[in-house]
């Protein structure tokens, strides 16, 4: 009620000046977010009404409280003075983004999640801290969050610049349908490897988000009449029938929240789409070897091809035998990081952990190691760098010349791999993210499946040289052309450096 008053208010209002808000977290390049307030102080008001609002860059998206088959939702840690209590984020209705043929839903632009102050004491001020944390992608993922603080003093509640804002937002909210009789189902079962629900009357359905179970994809329906039908999509044959959802249905401007319990199919349902989930299950695997295998052209793994471009160079004269032991080392290196990834993922998700996809990336420590690892590259490659054991250097970077037993060289050749899939994960969103979001929901064995096949993918380059170690061949004899080379691969790995770097400002 108190809401509804503000937005009359607002409304009737012509313009009005005053703002109540937050600072700003996150990078203007990507997407900021911070806290806003409906009203300017906190008068005789029982509810404040607040909200979240992100402002995001061309192409960039947020995710919604479910965010379909990748992603993380944004959350906000939220403390206040006294006895007040903070309400849950309340969530507008989501759009769909298809990739590959895998759905997430969220958010581009701009949005607005409205929330809730209660039990504080009316007429007094109350101050606002707390931390905000989301997922931002496009081509890649990057956290978004930091510290807020909001200081809502005592005084007369008037609406502020961001009433109406937050009065739309809240609108776009789906409310239980009730006796709407214009969202009445009468049954809601499943049939073979479709979700079907049954309206009582022929309805003009946009879209409908299935929230309640794990593991499980549920595509865009299609309407049949009066019944919906929405695909399924697991990596196995899953019984649903039993289980409870919750479905936000969205037509036209109108939009609703019900729940149902799945039941079992009807004597005569409808035709349902031919979806194979062992052919779903294939093209899993296949699109994760795809993405892998596109990741050697992805600007993350740039300097690691850099360097494993040094030893190609000094592999030309090398025997057969010795490319093929160097070239397998690194392919090695690189699936079997992807079996350690894998491994970490499985041990964190039995544990209860929520994880995604190159959230490594959200930990300034780790970014820190990352920038000064190739910063220690830069050098070495620039000839800047001395070392009390050269050699430790020269097996780290894999060199460019100079003697080394075999065993050296594949050690070398091994960290490398490994260093190529470390950096590969903030570039992989629109490639494998969905079907690394498929093993994480899926069986163990899926997920080690799935990996694994990364892996391969993005070994694929070092393993035709297995096959084929005569292209070395090809390639020019080493001269002083290498010495302009090493200084061109130097400063990709510096921009990689100063990407990082920006990743690193963004989250502190």
């Amino acid at each position: 009620m108190a809401l509804f008053v503000v937005f009359c208010i607002a409304a009737a209002s012509p313009s009005v000046a005053t703002t109540l808000h937050s600072n700003w977290v996150g990078d203007p390049a990507i997407g900021e977010a911070r806290l806003i307030s409906s009203v300017s102080a906190t008068g005789d008001l029982q509810v404040l009404p607040l909200a979240l609002e992100f402002r995001l860059a061309p192409g960039w998206k947020i995710y919604w409280r479910t965010p379909g088959e990748a992603g993380l939702p944004p959350a906000i840690d939220l403390l206040a003075d006294g006895d007040a209590v903070i309400s849950q984020i309340k969530w507008p209705v989501p759009k769909r983004f298809n990739a590959f043929g895998f759905d997430n839903f969220g958010y581009d632009s701009a949005v607005i999640l409205p929330l809730q102050v209660s039990g504080h004491r009316p007429g007094s001020s109350i101050q606002l801290r707390g931390q905000i944390e989301a997922l931002v992608c496009a081509d890649i993922c990057v956290p978004l969050g930091g510290s807020v603080a909001l200081t809502m003093p005592a005084g007369p509640a008037s609406p502020t610049g961001d009433s109406r804002a937050i009065a739309q937002a809240t609108a776009l909210v789906p409310r239980q349908a009730g006796d709407n009789p214009l969202f009445v189902v009468e049954r809601v079962w499943q049939a073979a490897d479709a979700l079907h629900m049954q309206f009582a009357a022929p309805l003009a359905i946009d879209d409908i988000f299935i929230e309640g179970v794990a593991g499980v994809a549920f595509k865009k329906p299609r309407m049949n009449g009066t019944d919906a039908v929405i695909a399924i999509e697991t990596s196995t044959p899953l019984d649903l029938i039993g289980r409870d959802i919750t479905a936000t249905i969205i037509a036209g401007d109108q939009f609703a929240e019900q729940s149902f319990t799945i039941t079992a199919p009807i004597p005569t349902p409808t035709p349902e789409p031919d979806i194979s989930a062992n052919d779903a299950g294939w093209m899993i695997f296949a699109l994760a070897w795809l993405g892998g295998l596109i990741l050697n052209l992805m600007p993350c793994v740039l300097p690691v091809l850099a360097i494993k471009l040094g030893s190609v160079i000094e592999s030309a004269g090398q025997q057969k035998s010795l490319v093929r032991i160097r070239f397998l080392a690194a392919a090695a290196g690189i699936v079997t990081s992807f079996i350690l990834l894998a491994a970490a993922l499985a041990a964190m998700r039995l544990a209860g952990a929520q994880i995604g996809w190159g959230i490594q990336f959200q930990s300034p420590l780790f970014l820190s190691v990352m920038m000064l690892l190739l910063g220690v590259f830069v050098l070495a490659m620039l000839d800047r760098l001395v070392l009390p054991v050269p050699a430790f250097a020269h097996r780290l970077t894999g060199g460019f010349g100079g003697a080394a037993s075999p065993r050296r060289l594949a050690a070398g050749d091994f960290l490398t791999g490994m260093l190529a899939t470390i950096l590969a994960t903030p570039c992989s969103a629109p490639f494998v993210g969905v079907a690394v979001g498929v093993a994480l929901t899926g069986s163990i064995a899926e997920l080690f499946g799935i990996f694994i096949a990364l892996g391969m993918g993005l070994a694929t380059p070092w393993m035709l040289i297995i096959l084929a170690p005569g292209l070395i061949s090809a390639l020019p004899k080493p001269g002083p052309w290498m010495v302009w080379l090493k200084r061109i691969l130097a400063l990709l790995l510096a921009g990689t450096a100063l990407w990082l770097g920006s990743i690193l400002f963004a989250i502190t």
